[in-house]
């Protein structure tokens, strides 16, 4: 698949891949730009195959194009898009390779060195790593266990499984039971009321980072960081909040440049 990207920065030995979130893309978010602003790193932002909320993604020939975008997105494919924006960092000649994820971008960087074991990965940034599950729990109310066996009957016509659906926000039936259930691989990732299984078995450096006044939270981010605490297996797990800040922190970047600058060279460039 061709996937768009941006390089940003001068250092040509250590980058920080930028993994955007739901219905982002490699340019939308202010974090890689503010995350630029300096010399001891290069970033690489890039668009997954779930860029936008709906979106055409063509192959290499160009001759065919696939549906994805946020809402038609097979999740397990970001495997294949992160691997591939490994691949060019490391033909470009870059040595030490950092994962970084906003929102649902943390899941999928989760899933590719949970997956993957990927030894050229330093570690990994967590940005506003949310419950995706228990926020829609909180954002239904009532109606969430009716929404769960509205999503059952929808998958019971496998012909229209990955059809986006204008009533669900334009995503298919299949991107609902990714996201939103708990047989969604994607959905129990950081459901913080789990197992966090997949985050649990990743022993690299990893930094997690939330805003004070996370938006799409359902308890102080506080009890999430201490949560990621308890269930790592790294042995340099680091948390940072970031006093008034929300999911997207802008506003907020020099706070956010000075805190990852900090912490990739104090893990080693």
């Amino acid at each position: 698949m061709k996937l768009d990207g941006i390089l940003l920065g001068s250092d040509k030995k250590t980058c920080l891949i930028y993994v955007h979130g739901m219905n982002g893309n490699f340019y939308k978010s202010s974090i890689p730009f503010e995350l630029s602003k300096q010399n001891n790193f290069s970033i690489f932002s890039i668009n997954t195959r779930g860029h936008d909320l709906l979106s055409t993604i063509r192959t290499q020939s160009g001759r065919k194009g696939v549906l994805a975008g946020t809402g038609a997105e097979v999740f397990e494919d970001s495997v294949k898009d992160i691997k591939g924006a490994v691949n060019t960092m490391k033909s470009l000649g870059y040595k030490n390779i950092f994962l970084g994820g906003h929102s649902t971008g943390c899941q999928k960087i989760t899933h590719y060195v949970y997956k993957t074991k990927d030894k050229r990965i330093k570690g990994i940034i967590l940005f506003a790593p949310a419950d995706d599950y228990s926020i829609k729990r909180l954002e239904l109310g009532k109606d969430f266990n009716n929404f769960q066996e509205n999503i059952k009957k929808l998958l019971k016509n496998k012909t229209n499984s990955n059809n986006p659906l204008q009533e669900y926000g334009f995503f298919t039936p299949n991107r609902l039971k990714s996201a939103y259930t708990k047989k969604g691989n994607e959905a129990m990732i950081y459901n913080y009321d789990g197992k966090l299984r997949e985050f649990s078995s990743i022993k690299i450096p990893i930094f997690a980072i939330f805003g004070s006044k996370e938006e799409y939270s359902d308890r102080n981010v506080l009890e999430y960081m201490k949560i990621l605490e308890e269930k790592t297996k790294s042995k340099n797990f680091n948390y940072k909040i970031i006093k008034n800040a929300t999911h997207s922190f802008d506003g907020f970047g020099n706070i956010l440049l000075k805190s990852v600058n900090e912490w990739i060279v104090k893990i080693g460039k």
